[in-house]
């Protein structure tokens, strides 16, 4: 049962990795292509916005390798080892990076008074949910380092 549940997030990495390469290969420079057509005024912003973006997608994509790792670490009954509480720090700090970017980006976009209520909107779910694995990563730490006190404990 153990196995099927981690390949099955396995499977979920890899297809959520796929869906954000894919749309920040193709579907974005599109997008901005669009946006500069339809709001010229703001065509100075393409740039700065896709670069933004797609320094996001460094600590993104790192912290999906952090979580495959993890995801190992689980399969070979290593889920209380200090490797397991290295990945979850790493993909807090990921996390943590790309709250700090998309901040500071829609900060930005609202000085040059570029923010649309839609953009507003993702920018803030992102965070959100962003906040969300921060949360998660301090409480499976948590977890995960209790464990190890209390197996040490019993020894």
């Amino acid at each position: 049962m153990n196995r099927i549940v981690i390949i099955f997030l396995k499977l979920g990495l890899v297809s959520v990795g796929l869906t954000i390469l894919g749309l920040s290969i193709f579907a974005l420079p599109k997008l901005a292509s669009y946006s500069v057509t339809m709001y010229p005024e703001y065509s100075h912003l393409q740039y700065p916005v896709l670069f933004g973006i797609y320094l996001t997608t460094l600590p993104f994509f790192y912290a999906i390798i952090q979580s495959w790792q993890l995801l190992n670490n689980v399969s070979n009954d290593r889920s209380f080892s200090s490797a397991s509480i290295r990945s979850l720090v790493k993909i807090k700090y990921c996390a943590l990076l790309i709250i700090a970017i998309y901040t500071v980006g829609m900060a930005v976009l609202l000085a040059y008074n570029a923010l649309h209520p839609g953009i507003a909107l993702v920018g803030i779910a992102i965070i959100f949910t962003t906040l969300i694995i921060v949360s998660l990563t301090i409480l499976f730490k948590g977890l995960v380092v209790n464990s190890k006190e209390m197996s040490s404990l019993l020894k």
